[in-house]
């Protein structure tokens, strides 16, 4: 998920061997070697493993224990061990240790600190990393003290133990109603029991139901979408009737994107999505608009911005998908961009990145859209919602209230966790509108709710209604009048208007706004 090192790899075998490695035996050599090809293309799960066994045999040598210590802080493992190890890899001559010790400061929330490593390592006249690199990491320290030092009106609350294990949670996909909750993890009781090269078991899709406000304990029993590899959430369909999931190959080099319907209560035999959303690279998170005809995805594929970039398609009228268009530079950048999530507004987009004014790994951010492709310079939803650490795959309640994401934090159960986040400030600018569409029989209708902000006549949202029940949900402000076009197929169109009131407290959901249609 992080992501250390851009640059290629040298020629390895060519290396010179410091002196402290004069008595390693040849194994230990090969070891070592294989070790560094693998911490320089940042696979450092496979590195660590390595490094572990060589620290334990030459405890005293620097350049292991700076590799071990990077694996360390890049892996989110034992910090105070990491930073033992770069102190005496550093003290011991390794001036790159100075980088990764202002990144552990920076993880510990010692700002300052931070930055006084990241100058002393840009001193140094040979050095790894570029200037753009450590400038980069400068900014993200004193945006750091920025954000931390003005806390939003948030609060994010662990799962707890229930949903949470010692192994990774993440990826937390919710129903418009807030009942129901799939999600991945890593656990032993995953489908198979096996372990993948990194020696982590392999990813199972798990499914809680809220029972009573709690959730209850979580399932993996999903023979259909569940297999012996890797089997992840990415999206699922405001209706709750599709779900797009993420598996990966056989020969576990890389994976696709299927999506898979609830076929009287069971859900089918993923179906992989076409090439103009799969490809040779890797796709792996999505979402679905609203109405279920746009997918957002997420590619590293080469004709982006740089790292993984968000792209777009729309179904078509023959049931295909259309090429795929990239968001553009206002929500792309050079790093990595990740885990789309649409409001049911159809206009608000939240996702993650490394870049824009991140603070640190990923942070969560939101942008609106204008018009049919134009979106909003990004904003980042601040502290404590956003980290120093990974802040990444957001699902949010209409209105983007309350959402669900993973996170790394030092309260947790291991690794990433879930965690609920409520949105205080939020609480009183937004009303949420539910209703019911029907016919004269009081049939269930699918039709399209389109909202005008009569204030300027500008569009504030298209929303449609639930084809198997009609619910809809509409996401208003109070004290403003709107127009709504209500329209369906062989239905006369409705227009209305739409006015609420300042709501009493705590109490900003109405219901139910029914409507029929002949």
């Amino acid at each position: 998920m992080k992501k250390l090192f851009i640059y290629i790899v040298l020629v390895l075998m060519g290396m010179q061997l410091s002196a402290q490695e004069d008595d390693f035996s040849r194994s230990e050599k090969a070891e070592y070697l294989d070790a560094d090809f693998f911490f320089y293309q940042a696979r450092f799960a496979e590195a660590n493993l390595i490094l572990t066994d060589l620290y334990s045999l030459h405890p005293k040598n620097a350049e292991i224990s700076y590799r071990l210590g990077v694996c360390l802080l890049e892996l989110s493992g034992d910090k105070l061990k990491a930073k033992e190890l770069l102190e005496f890899a550093l003290q011991s001559g390794n001036k790159e240790s100075l980088f990764h010790l202002g990144k552990l400061s920076h993880l510990n929330y010692e700002f300052d600190k931070a930055i006084s490593y990241y100058n002393q390592y840009s001193s140094i006249g040979k050095r790894e990393l570029s200037v753009e690199v450590i400038e980069r990491h400068i900014r993200m320290s004193e945006l750091a003290i920025q954000l931390t030092n003005n806390p939003e009106d948030v609060l994010v609350r662990n799962l707890g133990a229930d949903i949470n294990s010692k192994y990774a949670e993440y990826i937390p996909i919710i129903t418009l109603d807030e009942e129901e909750m799939y999600f991945t993890s890593r656990r032993e009781n995953s489908t198979g029991g096996k372990l993948d090269p990194n020696q982590e078991f392999f990813e199972d899709i798990y499914y809680t139901k809220k029972v009573n406000g709690v959730w209850n304990k979580p399932t993996n029993t999903f023979s259909e979408i569940n297999t012996s590899t890797h089997d992840a959430t990415a999206a699922i369909s405001a209706d709750g009737q599709s779900m797009v999931i993420y598996r990966t190959n056989r020969q576990l080099t890389g994976g696709d994107l299927y999506i898979t319907r609830k076929v009287n209560a069971e859900w089918s035999e993923p179906k992989i999505l076409d090439e103009n959303i799969n490809s040779d690279f890797q796709e792996a998170s999505a979402c679905f608009s609203p109405d279920g005809n746009t997918i957002v995805f997420s590619s590293n594929r080469p004709d982006g911005f740089g790292g993984r970039d968000l792209y777009r398609v729309k179904l078509l009228p023959n049931g295909e998908w259309s090429l795929p268009k990239n968001l553009g530079g206002v929500i792309n950048t050079e790093l990595d961009e990740d885990s789309p999530f649409i409001d049911v507004d159809g206009r608000t987009l939240y996702f993650a990145s490394e870049g824009h004014n991140s603070i640190g790994g990923f942070d969560i951010f939101t942008s609106k859209r204008e018009g049919k492709e134009h979106w909003k310079t990004p904003e980042n939803l601040g502290f404590p919602a956003n980290s120093v650490e990974d802040d990444i795959y957001l699902s949010i309640t209409p209105g983007g209230r309350k959402g669900y994401y993973s996170s790394i934090k030092e309260e947790g159960y291991g690794d990433q966790d879930l965690y609920e986040i409520n949105f205080i400030y939020r609480q009183q600018t937004n009303l949420i509108i539910k209703g019911l569409l029907q016919d004269e029989n009081g049939e269930p209708i699918q039709g399209e709710i389109t909202i005008i902000d009569e204030r300027n006549k500008e569009l504030q949202g298209v929303y449609n209604s639930n084809r198997n029940n009609g619910k809809y949900v509409l996401l208003l402000h109070p004290m403003v009048k709107y127009k709504m076009v209500v329209a369906a197929s062989d239905k006369e169109t409705i227009t209305k208007d739409l006015y609420f009131e300042f709501p009493e407290e705590d109490n900003t959901e109405i219901d139910f706004q029914k409507i029929t249609m002949n």
